[in-house]
């Protein structure tokens, strides 16, 4: 299972937490969001994954942060 998240900011470095539960680390400000996510979709024993992705907007002068959670989904 591929979830993909995607959100602007005018910051490049965003403060990660660690979720314990999974041995994974999320950006804080989407804790809940990432948190719930992999409850209702993951498998909690298999390999969970996430990776963030930030670009440079000229244009819009800011930040986008994409964010891939990567998963087996529960049956």
């Amino acid at each position: 299972l591929f979830g993909y998240f995607e959100f602007s900011s005018q910051k490049s470095n965003h403060f990660l937490v660690k979720i314990k539960k999974y041995n994974i680390e999320v950006i804080k400000k989407y804790h809940s969001i990432f948190t719930k996510y992999i409850d209702n979709y993951c498998i909690q024993g298999k390999d969970i994954r996430i990776k963030n992705i930030t670009n440079y907007n000229k244009i819009k002068k800011n930040f986008s942060t994409k964010v891939i959670i990567t998963c087996n989904l529960k049956k």
